[in-house]
C-alpha cells in the first residue's frame, strides 16, 4: 500500500516448474555461468579469487558494493537459509556451500539453483519464467531469451524486460558478450540473438500493480528483509512511504509544463 493507503499491487508467486535435467537447455546453463559465476566449474564451492577482487573492489569504494556469491553459495542460501544480510549468515552460506559440492556434481547444482532462482514478478524457476515471459517451456528457449533470463538475477526488479525494457535488452546484450568470450556463442550467434526483439507475453491483467516500478521495487526490499515464501504466503499489509496523491499531483504539472516538448522528457518518481 501507499502510505495514504491506495493499494499498489499483490505479491504472489507464480506455479513453479520443476523441470528435470533433460528439460533444461544447455544455454540458460551457459548464460548463468556467464553473468553469475565464471569460475564455477573451477572452484570449490567458494571462489577465493572472487572474494579476493570484491574485497579490493569494497576497499577502494568504501561500501560493499560486491557480493562475490557463486551459483553453489546463492542456490543453499535461497533454500536452507534466510535473507539477512549478516556476517554470520555469509559464513553458514560459504561453509554450505563447500559441503555441497563434496556430495553433488556440478551439473546437478547448475539445474537445482535454475529450478530455484528468482526471475521477477513471482516467477520461481526457469520453467515458471520461461512460460510466464516467453509462453515458451524452457527446452525451447532461444539464445536471446536465455540470456535475458540469466541477467535478470542480479536484479529482478530493475531488469523486468515487461516495465523497464531498455534496461534488460541492455543487460541481455552483456550476457551474450560474456557468452562470446567463454567460448558458448559463436559472433554470429550474438550479432543474431542481439537484432531480435523481445516478444514478451502480456502480464495477466490480474498480475498488473498500480505502479509497476514502484511496487516491483517495493516488493523485492520486503523479500530482502523477509523471504520471498514469507511475502507471498505471509498475509502482511505492507505500508510503503510512496504518496499517491503526491504522485498524481506530480504527473499532472510535469504533463502540463512540458506538453508538446521533443523529445519528449521523461518522469522519475
Amino acid at each position: 500500500y501507499s502510505r495514504d493507503g491506495v493499494e499498489l499491487g499483490v505479491s504472489i508467486i507464480q506455479d513453479r516448474l520443476i523441470l528435470a535435467p533433460k528439460e533444461i537447455p544447455a544455454v540458460m546453463g551457459q548464460a548463468a555461468v556467464s553473468i553469475e559465476d565464471q569460475r564455477f566449474y573451477h572452484h570449490p564451492g567458494v571462489d577465493i579469487i572472487g572474494l579476493a577482487r570484491a574485497a579490493w573492489d569494497d576497499l577502494k569504494s568504501n561500501a560493499p558494493s560486491q557480493g562475490a556469491s557463486t551459483i553453489t553459495m546463492q542456490y543453499v542460501n535461497n533454500v536452507y537459509l534466510s535473507h539477512q544480510k549478516t556476517l554470520l549468515r555469509k559464513l553458514r552460506e560459504a561453509v554450505l556451500a563447500l559441503q555441497l559440492e563434496q556430495v553433488w556434481t556440478k551439473q546437478r547444482i547448475l539445474d537445482a539453483y535454475l529450478n530455484t532462482v528468482y526471475f521477477g514478478e513471482g516467477t520461481y524457476g526457469i520453467g515458471a519464467a520461461a512460460k510466464y515471459y516467453f509462453n515458451e517451456p524452457a527446452s525451447k528457449l532461444n539464445d536471446g531469451q536465455a540470456a535475458l533470463l540469466a541477467g535478470m538475477i542480479r536484479n529482478p526488479t530493475f531488469y523486468d524486460p515487461h516495465f523497464n525494457p531498455l534496461a534488460a535488452i541492455g543487460r541481455r546484450n552483456l550476457v551474450l558478450d560474456e557468452m562470446f568470450y567463454q567460448g558458448y556463442l559463436t559472433r554470429a550467434q550474438v550479432v543474431k540473438a542481439k537484432s531480435l526483439p523481445l516478444h514478451l507475453s502480456p502480464i495477466p491483467a490480474a498480475n498488473l500493480p498500480l505502479e509497476p516500478l514502484l511496487f516491483n521495487y517495493a516488493d523485492q526490499e520486503a523479500k530482502n528483509k523477509l523471504s520471498p515464501e514469507q511475502v507471498a504466503n505471509g498475509g502482511y499489509k505492507i505500508i510503503t512511504t510512496f504518496d499517491m496523491h503526491l504522485i498524481q499531483q506530480a504527473r499532472q504539472i510535469f504533463q502540463q509544463q512540458y506538453v508538446g516538448v521533443s523529445p519528449s522528457p521523461s518522469l522519475a518518481l
